[in-house]
């Protein structure tokens, strides 16, 4: 017997993932630690800090709202965020930095 779900449609808004979304997530048949090396190369640690700080830190979080701002204002809120972490820690996300 196939065990059927009632579909969810997602919602950023309201944080809510979609069950299609879900059952795609679930069928990933590639290594995804080979995939985050092939993007990020040798930074994978680096970049994993650096998603856990945007965690921990609601000033960083991006939501619904963004997507509906002008360009203008979503370039200003990036930059916001980029003073943010520039005060957040200007000498490891800034001065030390060794990408590429």
């Amino acid at each position: 017997m196939v065990e059927r779900r009632t579909k969810v449609a997602g919602s950023i808004k309201n944080k809510v993932v979609a069950t299609d979304m879900l059952d795609e997530r679930a069928k990933i048949q590639f290594d995804q630690t080979e995939l985050q090396r092939l993007i990020h190369g040798d930074h994978i640690e680096y970049m994993k800090t650096f998603f856990e700080e945007q965690e921990a830190h609601p000033e960083l979080h991006k939501d619904h709202t963004f997507y509906e701002m002008t360009k203008q204002e979503q370039q200003e809120d990036l930059w916001r965020k980029a003073k943010f972490v520039y005060n957040l820690d200007r000498k490891r996300y800034f001065d030390d930095v060794q990408m590429g």
